[in-house]
């Protein structure tokens, strides 16, 4: 996968993205190829591809594209394809501010990346990778930080491994977006599409488990988990940060609309394709075939909301 430049600080990623919510923004994170652990490298050529966007913006349907086409996306799978063993280690309120918590952002994802098979053998014994996820998992359990259902110590039996690496593989799991800078920086050959739906349509949604979790830390301000207006709120300025994101890092982002795919999968299928750098597909009828529009797709339209000249203006940015 090809390298891209990337910039040199955290806030500049946010710099021009999120100037108008000051208190999403955060000092410079440190120069990760600097505190990076000698142990915790990886191998670029077996870098991921990743799924992230907002509950219910369509992200099952591009993992499963993505299954289909011969990638392995974990696990350890809920009913909507989401990575439970990333969300263990990464759904975490106590990660937030990103800049602040680069030692504990990094030991999470040297363990995730241990356990898909994705470090360099550097000595690490499965042992160790063990001892050392055990310990993590335990102090979640004690902070009853989980969300999902089940317990996180489930999660230990896939985590305590060292798999074997795939040679194409990734994860999907919403809540990648919250923690992307980091990741773009240190993964930089990670490909990540983001998939987004119309926030009208989002702000509608019964499915409000990042607004109730990330809504006040990316708003600055208390919230209604109930409030549609909360809710565009939210869906603009995690859109404001992958748009950020997204110019920063043009070869490792892609932002793909539902919508679009939908009407369009042909052409959606063909720029997701392109952007992972596959061979072009022969017959693709029956992977095109999984597209069909969801009932509840434009439902805005049947009610009546009111929508700030800001909210608009990040509407229209997706066209």
């Amino acid at each position: 996968m090809p390298h891209s430049n990337t910039p040199s600080s955290f806030l500049q990623v946010y710099a021009e993205s999120l100037c108008h919510v000051a208190n999403v923004l955060s000092p410079p994170m440190e120069n990760l190829s600097e505190t990076m652990p000698s142990g915790c490298n990886w191998e670029p050529h077996t870098s991921p591809v990743v799924v992230g966007g907002i509950g219910g913006s369509g992200t099952r349907v591009v993992a499963q594209l993505l299954i289909d086409l011969g990638f392995n996306m974990g696990s350890d799978l809920n009913a909507s394809l989401d990575d439970l063993g990333f969300t263990a280690l990464f759904k975490r309120l106590d990660l937030w501010p990103l800049s602040a918590h680069t030692a504990e952002l990094t030991e999470a994802l040297c363990i995730y990346m241990t356990s898909r098979g994705a470090r360099a053998p550097q000595g690490i014994t499965l042992a160790d990778h063990c001892r050392r996820t055990e310990r993590l998992i335990d102090a979640l359990a004690k902070d009853n930080q989980w969300r999902e259902c089940g317990a996180v110590t489930d999660r230990l039996p896939t985590l305590c491994q060292i798999a074997d690496l795939q040679p194409y593989w990734g994860w999907k799991e919403p809540n990648t977006s919250i923690v992307l800078p980091f990741l773009l920086q240190a993964i930089p050959e990670m490909k990540y599409i983001h998939v987004v739906r119309d926030g009208r349509d989002m702000a509608l949604s019964s499915n409000k488990n990042q607004l109730q979790l990330w809504g006040e830390v990316l708003l600055g301000r208390r919230i209604d988990v109930q409030s549609p207006e909360d809710a565009l709120d939210y869906w603009c300025v995690v859109h404001e940060r992958i748009f950020g994101l997204l110019a920063a890092y043009p070869q490792q982002v892609l932002l793909i609309k539902l919508e679009s795919l939908l009407d369009d999968a042909p052409r959606s299928l063909g720029s997701v394709v392109e952007f992972l750098g596959l061979k072009a597909l022969g017959d693709s009828s029956e992977l095109l075939g999984r597209f069909t529009k969801p009932r509840s797709l434009g439902r805005f339209r049947d009610v009546s909301m009111a929508v700030t000249r800001q909210q608009i203006q990040t509407l229209e940015r997706l066209g």
